[in-house]
């Protein structure tokens, strides 16, 4: 358990309405969870992504070849750049790929799986939270200030951020690449209707309960909280407004909790508000990030045009 989690979870409880961050949602078993949801049929982006890396991955390649260095934000099990490095030609160079996650179960995963998957890939590991200056400081010195740099954050997770949490990612990506030396690659998710968003982040098995449930069942293995994951729901939200999926977990009564110590009351039907999956328009955002001091490059997308990678430069 970090310091931060039980602090971050008591605050986000006792906040109204009640909310946690998202990034807490990925223990090894949220992670596990989390890679069964990507093979869902109702969860159309990661084979949208995967569409795009298997028609364009020569391409993104080719640009991810020309720096030293490949960061990838969230790296979860490092499928994806395995996937686009495998691409490049054989006896191609390849840059150091560094995995920075927040999750220790995760960069094992990526380490093993790449292990096997790029063998010559050399993969140096490095866990840390993005959404927070400090790792990146340590980061800083550990590659050195001569190698260029390119961060590479697909999936969309940039979704899960508030508009706060992107301009300061933003800045501190270009910060850390280095102005017109580094590069950034982003993936996400385009905005479509209720009937095409909703069944991704609430599916017919059961999966998307089960991930977002096991935050419970992590704030009582590691925290002792007194909660029963099974009285409360999942329940994924369409927010037109906020052009975003909401996933909750609902109350089916009115309960006491009990987290270090301190009692959250909750009446029926309440929720903890626990992920935001924001979609985007591509020329909004290309836009959004031109002010913040980024150069739309190129663009790549599936053949649905369900999902893009962007590719800027500082």
């Amino acid at each position: 358990m970090t310091p931060s989690f039980g602090q971050d979870i008591l605050q986000g409880l006792q906040s109204v309405p009640k909310r946690t961050h998202p990034k807490y949602l990925y223990d090894k078993n949220g992670a596990a969870l989390f890679e069964k949801i990507c093979d869902l049929p109702e969860y159309y982006l990661t084979r949208s992504e995967n569409e795009i890396f298997e028609i364009h991955g020569s391409e993104i390649a080719h640009h991810m070849s020309e720096f030293d260095v490949i960061v990838e934000y969230g790296a979860g099990s490092g499928e994806k750049i395995a996937k686009i490095l495998s691409k490049l030609p054989p006896g191609t160079k390849l840059p150091t790929y560094v995995p920075m996650d927040y999750s220790p179960a995760y960069l094992e995963m990526s380490v093993h799986s790449l292990a096997k998957k790029l063998p010559r890939l050399w993969v140096d590991p490095f866990e840390g939270d993005f959404l927070k200056d400090e790792p990146f400081q340590d980061l800083n010195q550990k590659l050195g200030s001569n190698r260029r740099r390119l961060v590479f954050f697909p999936g969309s997770t940039l979704g899960n951020l508030d508009a706060n949490e992107i301009d300061a990612l933003i800045q501190r990506t270009l910060d850390f690449i280095r102005p017109g030396k580094g590069a950034f690659i982003l993936g996400v998710d385009r905005w479509k209707s209720k009937e095409e968003l909703v069944p991704a982040y609430w599916d017919s098995a059961g999966i998307t309960a089960q991930f977002n449930r096991n935050l419970l069942v992590r704030m009582r293995s590691e925290l002792g909280a007194r909660v029963q994951p099974e009285t409360f729901r999942h329940e994924a939200r369409f927010n037109p407004h906020e052009r975003r999926i909401e996933m909750h977990l609902v109350s089916d009564f009115d309960q006491e909790i009990e987290v270090l110590g301190h009692k959250i009351s909750f009446r029926r039907g309440e929720s903890i508000h626990t992920e935001n999956s924001h979609k985007f328009d591509e020329i909004e955002l290309i836009q959004r990030f031109h002010r913040l001091g980024l150069k739309f490059v190129k663009s790549w997308s599936d053949k649905n045009h369900n999902f893009v990678e962007v590719l800027f430069h500082a």
